[in-house]
């Protein structure tokens, strides 16, 4: 399960499958929200509506950790990191996934600028 749940993570960071929107209706829940590193507030269907996102990340990223923090509740925690203007930005990242094997989904997801 905790290599299934890295996969599923690591593919947000992948523009193929991070502006799929099929994909991305299948894994995030319907209450999904996330607090970006820019400070702003997002929801499932902002998500949805943005498919052109460029990420531009640098694999592999630091610090993976995943804790079962109840029955079918997961925290994914790990620091960041992408290419924004030849800069490499680091941000500590945090995700909670709810579910099982056969349906798993993002509730919640944080990204906070590491300075």
């Amino acid at each position: 399960m905790l290599e299934f749940l890295l996969k599923l993570e690591m593919s947000l960071w992948i523009e193929e499958t991070r502006n799929n929107q099929e994909f991305l209706e299948r894994i995030l829940h319907k209450d999904f929200m996330e607090f970006g590193k820019s400070g702003k507030v997002f929801y499932k269907k902002d998500i949805l509506e943005d498919t052109s996102t460029k990420i531009n990340a640098i694999f592999p990223f630091d610090n993976l950790n995943v804790k079962n923090i109840s029955e079918k509740t997961y925290l994914i925690t790990y620091v960041a990191s992408n290419k924004v203007n030849n800069k490499t930005i680091k941000t500590n990242r945090s995700s909670i996934w709810i579910g099982d094997t056969d349906v798993i989904q993002m509730i919640f997801h944080q990204g906070t600028l590491v300075k």
